[in-house]
């Protein structure tokens, strides 16, 4: 009689926003204990890389290359290639973990992840470990509140709103704007026009040692703004 190997389990960890603090109980106990945690790396570093290894981690960490362009078969391959090295691990039997700044399920590399293993191989089991995503971070060491009462909040990232942007700015008393670093001048023409200027605050790498939170944007005139960054926009409501 054969006996048929255990799959292992995929876990989507969020590992926050950088201050391996934010690490939630539940998040530090699963790094603890999967047999390997993989880690995407966009750049020269791996963001999350930092935060795992800040914690009570496992020794085994494996990064993942993820190309930072809007190619989408580029994009498609590295999703690809990062699936079948993850399955390989898996269908060994390994409990094994993705590791991801923020949130796994906001805006986060793990997304395109979880729908090619859906695709591919849907008999693996997924849970997904929440985190603190950059927002809350961000809101936070900025002292703002996202919303209140009947407040309506937009999350969008910016290069793909622009032509929009006064229309957004109007339906919606806070407005966090993703990946600013793209198109900064245009934003703050746009806000300056539609006086707003003084209702926005810069953040850059929120609860890290790198944390940058700037509430006059003409400081960033001219100068090149980091990837882990937003902007967020929170008007007073009028009504």
């Amino acid at each position: 009689m054969s006996s048929k190997r255990k799959v292992g389990r995929l876990y989507g960890v969020g590992v926050g926003p950088g201050d391996p603090e934010l690490l939630t109980l539940k998040a530090s106990k699963v790094l603890s204990q999967v047999s390997v945690v993989f880690v995407p790396k966009g750049g020269k570093e791996s963001y999350a890389r930092k935060v795992v290894e800040g914690s009570k981690g496992p020794g085994r960490v494996i990064e993942l290359e993820f190309p930072m362009v809007r190619d989408g078969e580029k994009l498609e391959r590295a999703h690809l290639k990062a699936v079948e090295k993850m399955a390989e691990r898996l269908f060994e039997g390994d409990d094994c973990a993705f590791a991801t700044e923020g949130d796994p399920l906001l805006y986060s590399t793990f997304v395109p992840i979880l729908m090619k293993f859906r695709e591919l191989y849907p008999e693996v089991d997924i849970e997904v470990i929440p985190g603190v995503s950059s927002i809350s971070a961000s809101t936070a060491r900025a002292l703002i509140p996202l919303a209140s009462g009947r407040e309506k909040v937009a999350i969008i990232p910016a290069p793909y709103v622009l032509d929009r942007l006064p229309e957004v700015l109007k339906g919606f008393e806070t407005v966090v704007l993703l990946k600013i670093y793209k198109v900064f001048p245009q934003l703050l023409r746009l806000l300056e026009e539609n006086g707003l200027l003084g209702s926005c605050v810069y953040i850059q790498r929120a609860t890290t040692d790198e944390e940058m939170v700037v509430r006059d944007l003409r400081e960033l005139e001219g100068k090149a703004l980091d990837y882990l960054s937003l902007l967020m926009v929170r008007r007073e409501d009028e009504g």
